[in-house]
């Protein structure tokens, strides 16, 4: 379970039990032990259906490692934010593109003004999951285009009969109060998590229980791509450190300098640059048996769809 989810089951625990408190004295008391238990809950029938979350994950994997899409889309406006949350999280935390994982808002004419709207369209390669809580029929013959692969994930009380369609979670309550729906909430952004990151690891962003390709995007991830370098490459912090300068600069020569200038401005330089970390990691490791260049590297790097396989078997 990630943080983001933790801290959402903190916090709605805390306002349930006021909130009942406040505005339900008449109800029956509960516990925080209570509201936790129905998360408990909600994650056994989140994931219940592994394989069918298998087969969603296996294809969103395919499809980023073509270099093609994930796009999601809703006819219910809670899920279709949590769809651009999780959408929203991959760039900074995979260093993926921001066009690799799409929602398609449906809602966005009460949201968005007219200059933010834009609706991707499915293409060949793509994988669209439609989120829903009802059957999604119509949903899938509206947007699967020429999607490569469709699926649907419908979340609610009581059973739906999605034969080999689609994976149905079947939880016992939507919500932790009177017409809150954030049970079923929790249960689609699991389900999110679970795609996104896991395509990203079939797509080869992942070497052991790490993130590569990270976005270096502030002061602690440029801290995390340093310790990263120096762990993979097996060199010291300094000697990564000058690695990330050199690929983040493209510089073979007059980089010393460099080493001097504060990290904010390493940060904003390498915003923009792509695979800046597994370059400068296979950087440390060619240079400690000879001398190579940044352009050497770089060409390398840009052959591998995957990048975690490629490490692990330079590793062996």
């Amino acid at each position: 379970m990630k943080g983001g989810s933790v801290t959402k089951m903190i916090l709605e625990t805390i306002f349930t039990l006021a909130s009942r408190q406040a505005f339900l004295p008449e109800a029956p008391p509960i516990t925080p032990l209570d509201v936790l238990s129905w998360y408990e809950i909600t994650s056994r029938c989140t994931y219940e259906k592994p394989s069918k979350l298998a087969e969603i994950i296996q294809s969103a994997g395919e499809s980023l490692s073509l270099g093609k899409r994930i796009l999601y889309v809703s006819e219910d406006v809670h899920l279709s934010l949590l769809a651009v949350i999780d959408a929203s999280e991959c760039p900074p935390t995979f260093g993926a593109l921001p066009t690799d994982v799409q929602a398609i808002f449906q809602h966005q004419q009460a949201i968005f003004p007219p200059s933010l709207r834009a609706t991707p369209r499915p293409c060949a390669g793509d994988t669209l999951v439609v989120l829903t809580t009802g059957d999604g029929c119509e949903l899938v013959q509206q947007w699967k285009g020429e999607a490569s692969s469709v699926h649907v994930v419908s979340i609610g009380e009581g059973r739906v009969d999605m034969g080999e369609r689609g994976l149905r979670i079947c939880l016992p309550r939507r919500g932790t109060l009177p017409g809150l729906n954030n049970l079923t909430e929790m249960a689609c952004k699991w389900i999110l998590n679970a795609v996104s990151t896991g395509a990203h690891v079939l797509s080869g962003k992942i070497l052991g229980n790490r993130m590569i390709d990270l976005k270096l995007s502030n002061h602690k991830l440029w801290d995390r791509a340093v310790g990263l370098v120096a762990e993979e490459a097996r060199v010291g912090r300094d000697r990564a450190c000058a690695c990330l300068i050199r690929i983040v600069y493209q510089r073979d020569h007059d980089w010393t300098k460099l080493l001097q200038d504060p990290v904010a401005q390493h940060v904003s330089a390498a915003f923009a640059g792509k695979r800046v970390v597994p370059r400068a990691i296979l950087l440390a490791l060619r240079e400690k048996t000879r001398p190579c260049t940044v352009a050497e590297v770089s060409e390398e790097i840009e052959a591998q769809p995957r990048l975690g396989l490629f490490f692990s078997e330079l590793r062996q």
